[in-house]
């Protein structure tokens, strides 16, 4: 059985570091880290940015191990961070690779997926969550975050800056899920989301389409005849509304 994650950082919420970093493409060897990002959300103070701006990859991933090492005893908090292909082990992966040097060991029960521990604690089960748009959901910031094939094209043009932007307001918006989370006030709405075609909205899309189809029956046939497939045609058109006007606010919105 599981152990209850949110219960464990609610205990150790003074020995948390969240950690995020950006890298190029994972789909090519190697995987190059650009830029790392790490922050104490319980001092609300992002530690370390180092990123290929400043150092180079090995300065870079030196640096980072080195803070790591310093703080083994902690829980180190990351977004998919224990993915096989984008999580912790790649940093290992690269760091020992260009250093020759075995990287400092940490538990695994110290690592954690907050996306994990949401999913563990809404039994969303096998849902994939969307990090900005929880971020979106809740109202944090979202200045300057890019996605990861952002980041990858940024990466490709030498634009640092941008990175050290991205990762410093990811390890940001991470930070405030996990607080919100801990103090239960995070706003949840991805589940339903998520499964858009659930069947209570089988059911109910099915009812609206032949509500419109009798309401437009009725409406027309005392105006003119009107043929069976023009009325369906018509429902499906306002079933085109119903559905995508919501889009269209929050597009909008946007």
């Amino acid at each position: 059985m599981l152990p209850n994650y949110l219960d464990i950082l609610k205990e150790n919420e003074h020995r948390i570091l969240i950690v995020h970093y950006s890298c190029s493409d994972i789909t090519q060897v190697p995987i190059k880290i650009s830029c790392i990002g790490v922050r104490d959300e319980f001092h609300n103070e992002t530690l370390s940015l180092f990123s290929l701006r400043t150092f180079s990859e090995e300065e870079l991933l030196e640096n980072f191990w080195q803070t790591i090492a310093e703080n083994s005893e902690k829980y180190f908090v990351g977004w998919n961070i224990k993915n096989p292909e984008f999580g912790f082990r790649v940093l290992k992966e690269r760091y020992e690779e260009i250093s020759g040097k075995k990287a400092p060991t940490i538990k695994t029960n110290n690592i954690i997926d907050l996306d994990e521990v949401i999913k563990q604690h809404y039994d969303l089960k096998r849902q994939k969550l969307d990090l900005k748009r929880v971020a979106e959901i809740n109202g944090y910031q979202t200045l300057n975050f890019r996605s990861g094939k952002e980041e990858i094209m940024m990466f490709q043009d030498c634009d640092f800056r941008g990175l050290e932007l991205s990762v410093g307001r990811k390890v940001k918006i991470i930070g405030d899920i996990l607080n919100d989370l801990i103090r239960g006030k995070l706003k949840w709405t991805l589940a339903e989301e998520g499964t858009f075609w659930s069947s209570r909205k089988i059911i109910g899309v099915c009812a609206y389409v032949v509500a419109c189809i009798i309401a437009d029956w009725f409406l027309f046939s005392t105006v003119t005849p009107l043929q069976l497939s023009s009325v369906i045609a018509l429902a499906g058109v306002e079933l085109a509304a119903l559905v995508g006007l919501p889009k269209l606010l929050e597009w909008l919105k946007r």
